[in-house]
């Protein structure tokens, strides 16, 4: 959102049990040309599994893709949604 909070989500299928989502809210800055979001842990549904506290380290690469790499140096990519594709 414009006030720099917002949502992280994410789902995993896992093997040994079953799917898991989780949401944690996020608060995002700007300096210079670097975005840099904090999330605090939180509990996924259903119970039992957490996500661990994180943040992002983003740069713009292109007009629509954001690279991003999290505390433990793994990189995301957030590309903006193309409507009328």
């Amino acid at each position: 959102g414009a006030n720099g909070r917002g949502t992280r989500e994410t789902s995993v299928v896992c093997p040994s049990s079953s799917r898991f989502s989780c949401q944690a809210p996020i608060e995002a800055s700007f300096a210079g040309g670097t975005m840099t979001t904090k999330q605090p842990g939180v509990t996924c549904a259903p119970g039992g599994t957490t996500w661990n506290p994180d943040s992002l380290t983003c740069n713009r690469v292109g007009d629509d893709l954001a690279r991003c790499t999290d505390r433990e140096g793994f990189q995301h990519d957030f590309r903006q949604e193309r409507r009328g594709r």
